[in-house]
């Protein structure tokens, strides 16, 4: 054990897991829950086994960049974890084929991918949504033609906006040698931002693709408003509060699907809760570094807002009195 006792290691253990994180694929289970109108065991079994990897990978990501001062255990606790998911998940063959594919996909993210230009962001974009979309939809019974659209559409448009993770801790990835936007390029934060516009783009045209209802227009409104403000909060420099409500935009997303595709008040439920406790992290965070005075933050924000809009639209052409003037400006 290190130094700090039992019980600090074993809290720091847990926080290590990261759980709040498995969020991201417990909303993107619930896509192909509302698309088939069901919900099984074995969707059930496969959200556990998620969980177990999710925190598996989260305990040795911290294990190996030391975020965390973890007890002398940890190693066997991450062997006893795997172990017992992919038992777990031999009850059906297409949960256990995905555990292998988490198990490899989650340790080459640790190792290797941070290494090479934007394949950490495509990884997490596998993880957080192609699989959990694809597999959960193909133990609920659709089609394999279903869940490659399904799957493909939201790993591509995670693929877009999943670099906006790099944006916090851009000095340590670089002293680490970790090739994100932000630690690679002088204006990479300005391009992973780019890359976000994109994604709503995206998230629109999805609203033509699965036909859904008028109310995701109105969600994805809200989204895009939540993207103006992580580029005000970058810019005043609350990079972690930025973070955060990063995560929760990528649950809120899922449920804005969910709620504009399934008539099952049960499944629209579940998927609320899921954004309500990610948006509780975010909340949390504002307490603790006093973020509340809403009137002041509504201001700035607006002002910020303002001034942007000011920037792009307000263009003046030069104006040439004269045909001379024209022939002198030549």
């Amino acid at each position: 054990m290190e130094k700090g006792g039992v019980v600090p290691g074993l809290l720091d253990l847990v926080r290590a897991s990261r759980v709040d994180r498995t969020l991201f694929g417990l909303s993107a289970v619930m896509v192909p829950v509302a698309v088939s109108g069901s919900m099984n065991y074995d969707v059930f079994i496969f959200c556990i086994c998620c969980i177990l990897l999710y925190s598996v990978f989260g305990i040795h990501n911290g294990l190996k960049d030391r975020d965390y001062r973890l007890p002398s255990c940890t190693k066997k606790v991450l062997l006893v974890l795997g172990g017992f998911t992919v038992a777990v998940s031999l009850m059906r063959v297409p949960i256990f084929i995905s555990q292998l594919m988490y198990l490899f996909l989650g340790y080459f993210y640790n190792t290797s991918s941070r290494k090479i230009l934007l394949m950490d962001s495509t990884v997490l974009s596998i993880t957080h949504y192609l699989l959990p979309v694809f597999f959960s939809a193909l133990v609920l019974g659709l089609s394999m033609k279903q869940a490659v659209y399904l799957s493909m559409y939201f790993f591509i448009v995670s693929l877009f906006y999943m670099p906006l993770k790099n944006i916090r801790g851009a000095e340590e990835d670089k002293s680490r040698g970790y090739k994100t936007l932000p630690s690679m390029f002088r204006k990479g934060v300005q391009m992973t931002f780019m890359a976000m516009s994109v994604s709503f783009i995206l998230m629109f045209l999805g609203y033509f693709l699965f036909d859904l209802f008028v109310i995701y227009l109105l969600f994805l409104a809200v989204i895009i408003v939540l993207g103006i403000v992580m580029v005000y909060l970058c810019h005043n420099g609350d990079i972690i509060l930025m973070a955060k409500l990063f995560r929760f935009v990528d649950v809120f997303f899922c449920f804005a699907f969910v709620a504009s595709s399934s008539t099952s008040m049960i499944v629209v439920t579940i998927s609320f809760l899921l954004a309500l406790f990610s948006f509780y992290f975010v909340l949390s965070h504002m307490i603790r570094q006093k973020h509340l005075n809403i009137k002041n933050s509504v201001n700035e924000f607006l002002s910020y807002t303002y001034k942007r809009v000011s920037y792009f639209t307000h263009f003046e052409l030069p104006r040439l009195s004269t045909r001379e003037d024209a022939y002198a400006k030549i």
